[in-house]
């Protein structure tokens, strides 16, 4: 292992608005990667014309070690990323590996296009068991060549857990501003609250998705005709500020939470009360720390209600909060480098 480097190939990366760039950004951030000279290659575009050029650039790189972080949003429906794997598989004597931030939830076309992945990688690397397994029952030979390595939320948590009681915010909602993230019934909500409970104070922190501008614009507009704060496009360290001082996070999300939502992590590991929803991918770890409205429910009563608990109650999720992420989750971005770094070697 020693001397030998990583290059990671990606088509997302900050400031681009994708949490697969975010995810590899942190990767690149770690002390890991930096003492053993990981390098990048970064491109935003996947026309077919540039196959050639792009292998070239990345033979110049001289990594034995090559990883595609798939999907991401310049890719789009460009099968370019499957044909580096296919040639650097098969012609070359690198090792070509992927990580799969997403199967399970792919389109009929993409999961399709994404069996070449499964056939040709050397090495494949799932963010989650249900991926995985997702995946096995397509072609359960591919288990020897897999590896799960789960995520760390992008945010930070704050140095020292604000008390509830001296947070300025009541309900919050944080994460990318696009369709189908929950963001319609997190304001259908508030505007509910309003109505029962009019002295509630409300936070939305977001992030605007490439190619949803006309949506967050409406989003923005529903959101400020009932007076809820709203932060827009912040750097991670100030995100963390604001939810160590918010008391509940609603996000609902549409397939439920899962151990892929970053934004969930985020709102955990700062000591908020998280309110969502289940769904096929949702871990019975998380069952401690979560309060779930079922999709029929009426989330409204179930945050008032919370908004109207003891501050013993809330200490006492905060302590399963911690606990969960302290033994399910990774303790640092450094520790996902280190096992990237044993995952993609250890057939050497």
């Amino acid at each position: 292992m020693a001397g030998h480097s990583i290059t990671i190939i990606t088509g997302a990366y900050p400031p681009v608005t994708c949490g697969v760039g975010d995810y590899t950004y942190n990767l690149f951030e770690t002390e890991h990667a930096k003492n053993n000279k990981w390098k990048l290659y970064y491109s935003s575009g996947w026309e077919y014309s540039s196959c050639m050029k792009k292998i070239r650039d990345i033979k110049q790189h001289k990594s034995i070690v090559l990883n595609l972080q798939y999907p991401t949003v310049t890719y789009k429906k460009s099968l370019l990323p499957h044909l580096l794997c296919i040639y650097f598989s098969c012609f070359t004597k690198k090792r070509f590996s992927v990580t799969m931030h997403e199967f399970s939830q792919l389109g009929i076309k993409p999961k399709f296009a994404s069996l070449i992945f499964l056939l040709f990688s050397n090495r494949l690397i799932f963010t989650t068991e249900y991926e995985l397994n997702s995946a096995l029952k397509i072609f359960p030979f591919i288990k020897r060549k897999s590896s799960i390595i789960k995520i760390c939320s992008n945010v930070a948590s704050s140095p020292i857990q604000k008390e509830i009681i001296l947070r300025e915010f009541d309900l919050g909602y944080f994460g990318l501003i696009r369709e189908k993230k929950g963001i319609e019934e997190f304001i259908r909500t508030v505007q509910d609250i309003t109505i029962k409970q009019k002295e509630v104070k409300v936070i939305f922190i977001g992030k605007i998705s490439p190619g949803a501008e006309d949506y967050a614009h409406l989003i923005i507009k529903k959101l400020k005709l009932l007076h809820v704060n709203i932060f827009l496009n912040l750097e991670f360290s100030t995100v963390t500020e604001y939810l160590n001082d918010c008391k509940i996070a609603y996000l609902p999300y549409p397939d439920g939470v899962s151990e892929r939502r970053g934004s969930a992590l985020a709102v955990l590991e700062n000591g908020m009360i998280l309110v969502t929803k289940k769904g096929k991918q949702t871990p019975k770890e998380i069952y401690q720390c979560c309060e779930f409205v079922e999709w029929n429910d009426n989330a409204s009563d179930k945050i008032i209600n919370l908004l109207n608990k003891s501050v013993s109650f809330y200490i006492k999720k905060q302590n399963a909060n911690n606990q969960f992420l302290s033994t399910f989750y990774p303790k640092s971005w450094n520790s996902i480098a280190a096992s990237y770094q044993q995952s993609l070697f250890e057939a050497e």
